[in-house]
């Protein structure tokens, strides 16, 4: 299991969460992220797609 509070920025350590199927770690991210409202949910969105 990664660690993913060592790297990167907590959007990017939410994408690696999703990426690694780790559902319950990038709940709590992509909540962090919602509720900080930096970035917009279309962006988001595309930038999951996009890893896949």
């Amino acid at each position: 299991m990664r660690n993913y509070n060592t790297q990167g920025t907590t959007f990017t350590r939410a994408i690696r969460s999703i990426i690694d199927r780790n559902e319950k770690q990038s709940a709590v991210y992509f909540s962090i992220i919602f509720n900080n409202k930096k970035i917009s949910e279309k962006y988001l969105l595309l930038s999951v797609i996009s890893c896949y």
